[in-house]
């Protein structure tokens, strides 16, 4: 029945003419030779293709160069002559940091302690304040119970 759709028990006809799909064969492959370069180790591939690209660099700015070494970046020095830093430089600035770290990690601490003072101050005046209040309010009450 071309071009009738059967949905249910109604039968729909249709303008398009249903046709199966029937691709063509693609033609068969030639077959390639093999190249042996699989069957070699690590080694001897990159000896053979010199596929050797060194090891990986990586160029942040314009004076230093990071090398990717033993799983980890390290400096492989200056590229540029005008921009040498000097180890003893690099240490005493090191020494300057450490130095000022530690002047800010004690002023921390004593804020914090400063601050601890202040809570505690606060909290007794708080609880001086409350006791007066019911103080307070406990003779006023008096006096109205007295008044009546």
């Amino acid at each position: 029945m071309d071009g009738h759709i059967f949905c249910g028990p109604f039968v729909i006809q249709s303008s398009i003419p249903s046709r199966k799909f029937k691709p063509k064969k693609s033609p068969v492959r030639q077959t390639s030779s093999m190249s042996s370069l699989y069957l070699l180790n690590h080694r001897s591939r990159l000896d053979e293709l010199g596929l050797d690209y060194g090891l990986p660099r990586v160029q942040l700015d314009n004076q230093l160069c990071y090398v990717f070494r033993n799983g980890s970046w390290v400096t492989e020095g200056s590229i540029r002559s005008d921009s040498i830093r000097s180890d003893i430089q690099t240490k005493s600035a090191v020494k300057q940091l450490v130095a000022r770290n530690k002047i800010l990690m004690e002023e921390n601490n004593y804020l914090k302690l400063q601050l601890d003072v202040v809570m505690d101050m606060l909290t007794e005046s708080t609880v001086r304040l409350n006791t007066s209040d019911e103080q307070l309010r406990s003779k006023t009450s008096l006096t109205d119970v007295a008044n009546n």
